[in-house]
């Protein structure tokens, strides 16, 4: 591998009106950045707005200083030129080439992992931006696609301590296969590696917004009425796990979109793409942890459709961003020590 990236920063730009001119200050910071920066401004201002009802932006402030800190560093530490044509210099050029990548690694991962810790200072904005609850809407929404609450019909016809325990087990997977798969396509291609990960921002980024245009509780709280029995369980371990998920749950409004589903969604199409055989291994969790949605009375069938679409969307507005923020041209200078698969090149 060393051999390849010694061979690759001698390889000059084939492009030279992009090898010669500096790129504008704002395509340094990557998109998964700027999204993550934007959104970030965005909570600070409604914390601001809302200052007279809630203290929020301390609580901001606490947990997001840290992940912007760290961010800054790793920035400054993986800041990159543009290829110069007289030189013929690769954009990342470090000692160690397992430190380049490694840095690089972080950097773009970072933006979607930061956004998902941020999720704990929705639950206090939300009530304060959005005093109503959109669950009616939803209600009404699943009862004119199926004539009933999709939850209560799926406890009533497949309940059992079993098919709860597999369900929550899944259900608490949900980040797992992102993580590894994160790391399968880190190691195989910078570019697929972006997109996926810039699809999580968007994700995510999305996914928050929606919490605070379409604040809703789901139906283990809304519907309360409709379940007055608990979810079959035996086992202490069972009964531990489904009341972790109802404690982290709580009585936060991020209903609408399912963000599990559109995790899963986004992880099947990748991996339908670029690796079919690691997708037939996805396929089975992710199918359990959509079903799980439902039977465990956390959404409703319309945020599964909403997450389903969302992941859709980001997917492919991930691809478009890459390829314009990275044009196929500067692929062999592309900002990661490993060398890039002929695929990326062609794509």
């Amino acid at each position: 591998m060393h051999g390849d990236i010694q061979a690759a920063s001698q390889i000059p730009p084939n492009n030279p009106k992009l090898a010669s001119e500096a790129p504008p200050w704002w395509r340094l910071i990557w998109p998964q950045e700027w999204l993550f920066l934007v959104f970030i401004a965005c909570l600070v201002t409604l914390s601001l707005v809302y200052r007279a009802k809630l203290p929020l932006l301390g609580t901001l402030t606490r947990e997001a200083g840290p992940l912007l800190l760290s961010t800054a560093l790793i920035m400054s530490f993986c800041f990159t030129r543009w290829p110069s044509s007289q030189a013929g210099k690769v954009p990342l050029q470090v000692t160690s080439s397992r430190a380049a990548a490694t840095a690089y690694g972080l950097r773009v991962a970072f933006p979607p992992l930061a956004a998902l810790f941020t999720y704990t200072t929705l639950s206090d904005l939300v009530p304060q931006v959005r005093h109503s609850l959109a669950d009616p809407v939803l209600i009404s929404m699943d009862h004119a696609l199926f004539g009933t609450d999709v939850s209560r019909w799926l406890n009533d016809q497949i309940g059992s301590p079993a098919v709860t325990l597999v369900l929550a087990l899944c259900y608490w997977c949900c980040a797992w296969p992102q993580f590894l798969y994160s790391v399968y396509l880190y190691r195989q291609s910078t570019r697929r590696y972006q997109e996926f990960q810039l699809g999580l921002t968007i994700i995510y980024v999305v996914g928050y917004s929606f919490y605070i245009l379409v604040p809703a509780v789901g139906p283990h709280l809304y519907q309360d009425s409709l379940f007055p029995d608990p979810l079959a369980v035996d086992g202490t371990f069972g009964g531990g796990l489904i009341a972790s998920i109802e404690a982290a749950q709580g009585t936060a409004r991020d209903v609408f979109p399912s963000l599990h589903t559109a995790l899963t969604i986004l992880l099947l199409i990748f991996s339908w793409n670029w690796s079919r055989r690691l997708f037939w291994c996805f396929l089975p969790v992710g199918l359990l942890l959509l079903l799980a949605t439902q039977y465990l009375r956390v959404h409703y069938f319309v945020d599964l459709l909403a997450g389903l679409f969302l992941a859709a969307f980001a997917a492919s507005l991930a691809r478009v961003i890459v390829r314009y923020w990275f044009p196929p041209g500067i692929d062999r200078t592309y900002p990661h020590p490993l060398v890039q698969s002929h695929a990326d090149v062609a794509r």
